[in-house]
């Protein structure tokens, strides 16, 4: 799924890394979900839950990738884009989480 984010969104260190911010937001959005129908329905087992939300969406989701390009846009002095970047995945990510467990309640 990464590869596929990456290979068709632009994701350019000059410009807002878009491929990186929407696999985030969607992977956020995807982990509440899960999280949810996990305590929702707790007699499933704690190996589903942690191959479904740390497996697949830790793998989609990816603070390492975040910081890399964060810190090609302080390299490259765009300070203004990398602080609107930090802003907006802390907000978008946290707010998709919510509404991910809100929608599997």
């Amino acid at each position: 799924m990464r590869y596929i984010f990456n290979k068709y969104i632009p994701n350019s260190g000059a410009a807002f890394p878009w491929a990186t911010f929407l696999a985030n937001a969607l992977g956020c959005l995807l982990i509440g979900i899960l999280l949810s129908y996990f305590l929702k329905n707790g007699n499933n087992s704690e190996d589903g839950r942690l191959l479904a939300v740390v497996g697949f969406c830790g793998g989609f989701t990816t603070m390492s990738s975040f910081s890399a390009e964060s810190l090609q846009l302080i390299r490259a002095g765009n300070i203004q884009l990398f602080l609107i970047y930090l802003m907006a995945t802390l907000f978008v990510c946290f707010a998709f989480t919510y509404v991910g467990l809100a929608l599997g309640k």
